[in-house]
């Protein structure tokens, strides 16, 4: 959390769940820095997702996660868009123009 709410960097990791009876799951979970304003210290926007999705998923609580694999996601400064647009470095994310931008 330190690097993706300080360095306002995105992460990427692989987790195993574990339920009390020795269930596992395998999840991603990927976290992604908010804008930092006002009193907040740490803000930032996650999801938890299974690989797949066991039959005891939403019946079983997961009470531990272990953390397997990690991976910092970084805006590079000359990204093109596979539509052939250039993005551009906002706040440390890497942004393309929408539909909005186009509008009279």
């Amino acid at each position: 959390m330190a690097a993706v709410t300080g360095a306002n960097i995105g992460a990427v990791a692989g987790v195993t769940g574990r339920t009390d009876d020795g269930a596992e799951i395998e999840l991603e979970m990927l976290l992604l820095p908010l804008a930092q304003t006002g009193r907040a210290r740490i803000r930032a926007l996650g999801s938890l997702a299974p690989l797949v999705r066991p039959y005891w998923l939403g019946e079983e609580p997961v009470v531990g996660l272990e953390l397997r694999t990690l991976r910092y996601i970084e805006a590079r400064r000359s990204q093109t868009s596979r539509f052939g647009q250039v993005g551009r470095i906002r706040r440390g994310f890497l942004v393309f123009n929408g539909g909005l931008a186009r509008l009279p």
